[in-house]
């Protein structure tokens, strides 16, 4: 069964109208133990019951608690499970803090320098300026082709 890899869950969920595609009977589950399951803006969910699976992915496998949950469908993987599966880095978020790891400051521009200016509205860079005047922490003054500072 295709299944969505969910990074802020904390359990391994599927919808109840799923089971028959894996061949788990309701007879079969076990009883919801521990705390509620809520959904994003704290909506709760109602459990049904749980299941111990076998979950693949390439050459990476592990065994996961899946509870059955009757407000959605699908299945939806748990953070643990992604990591188990290799689908997320056992750290994640934290590789977000290197985002900037490569950047570099660039120098300040210097008066008289030919600039692009991006336009706000269209998000193109279609004008061209001239730094005219310089300010605290990187903000500029520039003169357009038109004449507009």
């Amino acid at each position: 069964m295709a299944a969505r890899a969910d990074s802020g869950a904390e359990a391994t969920v599927i919808g109840e109208d799923s089971l028959s595609s894996i061949c788990v009977k309701p007879a079969q589950l076990e009883p919801c133990i521990g705390q509620p399951f809520s959904a994003v803006g704290r909506h709760p969910l109602t459990c049904i019951g749980s299941f111990q699976a076998a979950l693949e992915l390439g050459d990476r496998s592990t065994t996961a608690a899946v509870f059955v949950i009757k407000e959605m469908t699908g299945l939806l993987l748990s953070w643990f499970d992604c990591v188990a599966l290799g689908i997320l880095p056992r750290d994640f978020p934290a590789q977000i803090r290197c985002y900037n790891k490569s950047t570099r400051r660039l120098p300040a521009l210097k008066l008289g320098s030919r600039v692009d200016i991006q336009d706000p509205t269209t998000g193109r860079w279609n004008r061209i300026g001239v730094i005219v005047g310089v300010g605290q922490r990187r903000t500029y003054l520039v003169k357009t082709a038109s004449g507009r500072s």
